[in-house]
């Protein structure tokens, strides 16, 4: 028998939607910081991963659309074994600078910009997660998220990347912010009734401070 093509398979029973390649970035990431300590992030998305690797560090949600807060807040008992504290309705630059007055600089080991955003729009929110890294001084890993589309004034990924490299070596100089890698992937979805959600082109890069 014939399969019916992948944009136009559906089923009648309702399933776990499931989002692989947004996933894997994710696992990814995650697999690159110490899980005893903390991560700030954007995304309540990847309070799942983040069971599943049994991350043990604090964790602190950010945003500025307050559903995304709301919805957290409620999510705390969906994953006991995981420390999320508080969930703050501010940008991630202003958490970030709140961070190492309660914190200090020394248990930070991960912000996690994961933005919609092209390319140089997520450069503006960027811009000030960094600056506030190395006036305290913070050494960790900061993960910037952001679309891999067309209608940004690049024609390519590695145009992409090269202007943010440029960008970082003439606001950092001497290797205050290091470029170390890059992933793209698809942030397709398979819905409840197997149906495919076909998702934006993305990409995560990872920079150290």
């Amino acid at each position: 028998m014939a399969r019916i093509a992948r944009m136009t398979v559906k089923c009648d029973m309702l399933h776990t939607p499931s989002s692989p390649g947004k996933n894997r970035a994710r696992r990814n990431m995650l697999e690159k910081i110490d899980p005893k300590k903390d991560l700030i992030t954007i995304s309540h998305g990847v309070l799942e991963a983040m069971m599943m690797l049994r991350w043990k560090g604090s964790i602190i949600v950010c945003d500025i659309d307050k559903g995304v807060i709301d919805s957290t807040f409620y999510q705390v008992k969906d994953y006991p074994e995981l420390d999320i504290l508080p969930p703050t309705h501010m940008t991630i630059q202003a958490t970030v600078f709140a961070y190492p007055h309660r914190f200090g600089i020394k248990r930070l080991g991960g912000v996690d910009v994961d933005l919609t955003y092209c390319i140089k729009q997520a450069w503006n929110v960027l811009k000030g997660v960094l600056d506030t890294l190395i006036q305290f001084k913070i050494h960790t890993k900061v993960f910037l998220t952001f679309r891999n589309g067309r209608n940004d004034g690049f024609v390519s990924l590695a145009g992409r990347i090269a202007w943010l490299r440029n960008r970082l070596g003439a606001m950092y100089p001497n290797g205050l912010v290091k470029y170390i890698s890059h992933e793209k992937y698809d942030s397709a979805r398979n819905r409840e009734d197997a149906s495919r959600q076909i998702g934006s082109h993305m990409c995560i890069v990872e920079l150290h401070t």
